[in-house]
């Protein structure tokens, strides 16, 4: 039987379901705590699991797919959240400010203040796939020692001790990372050792958001960007979302968001972590990995939905993005992700036997 969040189920840790979900499964394994979560949501199915590592650290995933467009609010703050899209986008914003888009195969992260709404809007049919890092301040800092790390000034302020406002940052999603939070969706699905990678490959997309920050620091300074800039590459990035399989050209692009194309292609890069055709790339391939998991189409015809005219550029490109040939994807489709049918039947993010109360 499902049960409303509670303020239990809210407090104490770092990170919480929506406040409309129903917690569907609540246990611990020593120190570690696990709790599932539905939307009541008419046209809203899959799960979203929570793996709190004491009170100041907990990794989230999320399965989603959406038939309507809706909105989801969290009220837990006072953390730094480093959230890894795989797919899917939405807009995201905290009380009164102006939500921003995220994009598929995107890092970002925020400041979630304490006391403040998190709300995030999301389209028809968008089928969200992402993993989730939250971290308490002072956990940062102390236990994993990143309090001298180079960070933005809003994220140094935080880790020490100060109050901060609504804060978000954009950074290159590593192929590591990518690959760490693909395989916590699975790994939710198993035992305590399995869990355990939870925790580990959690640690691991933090360490390579910090050591983003370490190398940027290491070379030479970006010049700050006005926030009109930002504005219009946020801008970019939402019409390539809406059609990332038959996107405008980047001249047209920057013609629809009121710049140049040079500008665009900076501030694009500047804003987001990675060039315009970087982020079509992603956006195609994880389009392509979709169709090859459904298990409906083949190979030839995956390559045509994801753009491309001839399949060995399509098998070249998979392989470089995923480290595999589409081939090997198909044979083992739905081994790397959660898929809809599974959730449909029965979830696996059901924990073990013997983990249960």
């Amino acid at each position: 039987m499902m049960q409303p969040a509670s303020d239990k189920t809210r407090t104490h840790v770092a990170a919480a379901p929506p406040l409309d979900y129903r917690i569907v499964q609540d246990t611990r394994a020593g120190a570690r705590r696990m709790v599932r979560a539905r939307s009541p949501q008419p046209g809203v199915s899959g799960e979203r699991a929570y793996l709190h590592v004491g009170t100041d650290m907990s990794v989230s995933a999320s399965d989603m797919r959406r038939a309507e467009p809706g909105s989801e609010t969290i009220t837990v703050g006072d953390v730094l959240k480093v959230h890894v899209r795989l797919s899917g986008a939405s807009r995201v914003g905290v009380g009164a400010t102006s939500s921003l888009p995220v994009g598929m195969a995107s890092c970002s992260a925020i400041i979630h203040p304490d006391g403040e709404r998190k709300i995030e809007h999301f389209g028809a049919d968008v089928v969200e796939q992402s993993v989730t890092v939250a971290c308490r301040p002072d956990w940062l800092a102390n236990e994993l020692g990143l309090a001298d790390t180079p960070a933005p000034a809003s994220i140094t302020r935080f880790m020490a001790g100060r109050k901060e406002g609504w804060f978000s940052f954009d950074a290159p999603l590593h192929p590591e990372a990518h690959r760490a939070a693909r395989a916590i969706l699975t790994e939710f699905a198993g035992d305590a050792p399995a869990l355990l990678m939870v925790e580990a490959r959690g640690l691991e997309i933090l360490g390579h958001f910090f050591g983003h920050l370490r190398r940027a620091a290491d070379g030479a300074p970006e010049p700050a960007l006005h926030p009109r800039d930002r504005r219009l590459a946020d801008n970019a990035r939402a019409i390539l979302d809406a059609r990332a399989l038959t996107p405008p050209s980047v001249s047209a692009l920057a013609r629809e968001v009121g710049t140049h194309q040079a500008k665009l292609m900076r501030i694009f890069k500047a804003t987001h972590g990675r060039t315009i055709s970087d982020y079509l790339e992603a956006a195609r391939m994880e389009r392509a990995r979709e169709l090859l998991c459904d298990g409906h189409h083949s190979i030839t015809e995956v390559a045509f939905e994801a753009g491309y005219q001839h399949p060995a550029n399509f098998t070249t490109a998979f392989k470089r993005y995923f480290g595999m040939p589409p081939s090997a994807r198909a044979a083992g489709r739905g081994a790397s992700r959660i898929s809809e049918a599974a959730v449909a039947q029965k979830s696996r993010w059901a924990w073990p036997r013997t983990m249960r109360r």
